[in-house]
């Protein structure tokens, strides 16, 4: 970037020398609730997560893996999403939740939600 001054009658035109100027994605903080942690066989565990940056709530899409199966995309809007695992099948789950890089924000670290579902009696 360079500034120039035109001149006038008293000082001559002059341009700076050129100075650069790096502008980094922010910095996101993904903060997930889940839950619940323990349920029983039928029933849906639920995510919500919030995204901030220091200027306000971000906007984009974020993923989620169950158990290492391909990610799923969510949309973030005003600094939210949300979603469930409809039914998931009986044992130990880990979740992974990722919110990549994406135009104007950088990657949040990944957070990982375990979650058990138990036989229903």
């Amino acid at each position: 970037m360079t500034a120039s001054y035109s001149g006038d009658a008293h000082n001559q035109a002059t341009t700076s020398a050129p100075v650069i100027v790096t502008v980094n994605p922010a910095q996101v903080l993904m903060v997930p609730v889940c839950g619940p942690s323990s349920l029983v066989s039928g029933n849906s565990y639920g995510c919500i997560a919030a995204l901030v940056y220091d200027l306000g709530l971000v906007n984009g899409t974020l993923t989620y893996s169950l158990d290492g199966a391909p990610t799923v995309q969510v949309p973030v809007d005003f600094g939210l999403a949300l979603f469930a695992i409809n039914k998931p099948s009986v044992g130990t789950h880990h979740l992974v939740i990722n919110f990549p890089a994406q135009g104007n924000f950088a990657a949040a670290a990944p957070q990982t939600e375990t979650f058990t579902v138990t036989k229903s009696k």
